[in-house]
């Protein structure tokens, strides 16, 4: 039974891992349903030394943040951006309990570590090709299209190393901790010279991977951790044999300096990794305007925060003018955590860190003095997994400062197994005593329970969530940029960013508008339709649902049935804007398809509500400009247009539309076109940009 919990934890850990970290719900429920089999099959257990070493204060603490991210979850505001937090706080949850109460001897944490050990170096050897190659490479994108299981992309990080992961600083996130461990068990585990061997290879491999991500966040925790597990080796060795510690000092530092320089010299080796180190400390990066879009949010609910998954339409609404990238996450866990759980969060999760940092430094001295002192021994594979897991939750600590891995479902496991090791240091019965307390029996049923739901929650969304995905793949696919008008270009550039994260290729001569119309995006409507018949509260379904409609429309050579695809489109846009209102999504799509039916009124109101929504996006003011020269306004059009272009980055659908004013007003001031075709300008409005309009800081061309 040992060896099938072991299994199955370290299969929902690795599974989690290998479908891209498990960003997306439809990638991360496999690895969830592993680790809910394993919980509920604790049941058959006896209750006899079941968590004899776990303390009791860490568990509760445990219990009661998970407990409040649960319930906040539940309590949100858009039940959909909810889903991912409360799949995720269960998951982590049981592997806690697991590794706590049920893995907590030496021997069974090393046989999963060693799983991971092993995912660890396929990692970077993927990610070696990625830079190698530099063409975002990802073995799962190798699947065949009629494959059960969507092909797995990933966005385009160039050279950087991500692994089977989807971005680079998640993989960093993972090998800095991984390294730590083979660091331990090379240096402090009771291993054979062969054993000691293949885990340095191992804390190389997983170096040199850290280094082929580019992740500076990395870097620095991964120096942090290093730090933190040399403190902790130095106090050991004193304590064990204050003679040699000098010795041991000096051999430490000498070894530090080998690792440190080899390090260094082999990433002066690549320009684009040296490039990376020297900006370690970058005052202009876009996380400061992130961060402090988070602090806003904050203030709007300082005592429980404003919900879970809030920070994606909050952070677009205090977006700076800078950030013109979607901001779906604030890039530092803890002013996400602040801004969405409030101080009631922050504070728990304090607290939760320190009784586990105390549960671990205390399990680390009563190694120290009660087993090695005595026996004269200075290895212990126990000792070595907590010293790792101690100086790991350092290195997690500062790397959740500048990125979000507790929001990466792999990593946010890797790490509920470490935190379940510091709460449960030892299960010697010479160094805890052997009873069963009430906490224990308790979480023999607990944890049955929460497998439970675990699994029930992932048979209800997996199928809508697999349709979801899959209708995301067949619109990533789509290469019809150049089939469709000026207007519909750049509003198809725009719409694969903000799918998947990924622009769609600049290839489309070799596909015919009426293969995609008859055979490519029919494929999005099925698995879309597919997926409301399993689930019809699922915005993404929704969106998806109405992106096919809509290209559909713009590919449909048939006045009438180009008609009946753009008012299904904005039906779905609809349907979508009723589970997830603040969707700037939805609203901008929403809003262009009426425009297309000339529904003016209808999209003048929900321009409006966008405008409110995301005052900082200037693709809302070059979308209202359209707006705007589809009721042939000109001036206010051209104002629109031109605060569209000020934004960083610019306008494509902006220029265009100037493009196509200056060409107008240049064959009004043609004396000659006037008198013989007429006035160009006649039927156009005139007026300057309303009062609403200088509101938002359009104002009249040659005004400031």
């Amino acid at each position: 039974m040992q060896i099938l919990l072991i299994f199955l934890l370290g299969l929902g850990l690795l599974l989690t891992q290998a479908l891209m970290g498990g960003v997306r719900l439809f990638f991360s429920i496999p690895g969830y349903a592993a680790i809910a089999v394993a919980s509920i099959l604790v049941v058959v257990r006896s209750f006899r030394m079941i968590g004899s070493g776990v303390r009791l204060l860490p568990l509760a603490s445990a219990l009661l943040f998970a407990g409040y991210v649960a319930v906040r979850c539940m309590t949100s505001p858009v039940e959909y951006l909810a889903r991912n937090d409360l799949h995720l706080i269960l998951a982590a949850l049981a592997t806690y309990l697991l590794t706590a109460c049920y893995l907590n001897s030496a021997q069974h944490r090393w046989w999963l570590l060693g799983s991971i050990f092993a995912f660890a170096c396929l990692h970077v050897v993927c990610g070696a090709m990625q830079f190698v190659w530099d063409n975002n490479f990802m073995l799962l994108q190798l699947l065949p299209k009629e494959s059960p299981i969507p092909q797995i992309f990933r966005p385009d990080y160039g050279w950087r190393a991500s692994g089977f992961y989807g971005c680079p600083n998640h993989l960093a996130g993972l090998l800095e901790t991984t390294a730590l461990f083979a660091l331990a068990a090379c240096c402090l585990g009771r291993n054979r010279s062969v054993a000691r061997i293949i885990y340095a290879y191992i804390l190389v491999m997983c170096l040199v991977g850290l280094a082929l991500t580019g992740s500076r966040g990395g870097y620095v925790s991964m120096l942090g951790g290093l730090i933190a597990f040399s403190a902790l080796t130095a106090w050991v060795i004193k304590k064990l044999n204050r003679e040699k510690m000098w010795v041991v000092m000096l051999g430490m530092g000498i070894v530090a300096v080998v690792v440190v320089g080899g390090a260094l010299v082999f990433m002066s080796r690549s320009a684009l990794i040296q490039g990376r180190v020297d900006s370690v400390v970058d005052l202009t990066n876009m996380r400061v305007f992130l961060w402090a879009a988070a602090m806003k949010q904050f203030y709007l609910n300082p005592f429980f925060g404003t919900g879970a998954g809030t920070y994606l339409f909050y952070g677009r609404h205090f977006r700076a003018p800078e950030v013109q990238n979607d901001p779906i996450h604030a890039h530092n866990d803890y002013l996400e955590l602040l801004s969405e759980y409030g101080g009631v969060g922050a504070a728990l999760i304090v607290v939760f860190v320190l009784l586990h940092l105390t549960s671990g430094w205390q399990g680390i001295s009563v190694i120290v003095r009660r087993r090695l002192r005595p026996t004269q021994r200075v290895f212990s594979d126990e000792l070595a997994i907590l010293m790792a897991a101690f100086a790991a939750v350092f290195a997690l600590l500062l790397h959740s400062a500048v990125d979000f891995n507790f929001h990466i479902p792999a990593n946010t496991l890797l790490f509920a197994f470490i935190f379940g090791v510091l709460a449960s240091p030892t299960c010697d019965p010479k160094l805890v005593e052997q009873r069963t307390t009430k906490v224990t029996y308790a979480v023999r049923f607990l944890l049955p329970a929460l497998g439970a739901v675990m699994l029930f929650l992932g048979v209800r969304q997996i199928r809508s969530e697999y349709h979801a995905e899959w209708a995301r793949v067949q619109l990533r696919n789509q290469i019809f940029v150049s089939l469709l008008s000026d207007v519909g270009e750049t509003l198809a550039w725009s719409l694969p960013g903000a799918t998947t994260g990924v622009l769609a290729p600049a290839v489309a001569h070799v596909w015919s508008s009426t293969y995609l119309r008859e055979h490519q995006i029919p494929k999005v409507i099925e698995q879309t339709t597919e997926g409301l018949l399993t689930e019809s509260e699922n915005p993404e379904i929704f969106y998806y649902l109405g992106e096919a409609q809509y290209f559909m429309a713009t590919l449909h050579p048939a006045e009438n049935e180009r008609r009946d695809f753009y008012i299904a489109a904005a039906e779905s846009y609809r349907d979508g804007l009723a589970w997830f209102p603040q969707d700037i999504r939805l609203q901008l799509r929403f809003a262009a398809a009426l425009d297309d039916l000339r529904l003016f009124e209808e999209a003048e109101r929900v321009y409006e509500k966008a405008l409110n929504e995301d005052p900082n996006l200037g693709n809302i003011y070059a979308q209202y400009g359209q707006h705007l020269w589809l009721q042939r306004k000109l001036n206010r059009a051209t104002a629109y247009y031109k605060k569209a272009i000020n934004f960083a980055g610019g306008s494509e659908m902006a220029q265009v539309g100037l493009q196509k004013i200056e060409r107008l007003q240049t064959l009004a001031k043609n004396q000659r076109y006037v008198d013989e075709v007429g006035d160009p300008l006649e039927g156009y409005d005139l007026d300057p940009p309303t009062s609403e309009d200088e509101a938002r800081g359009v104002t009249a061309p040659g005004e400031k």
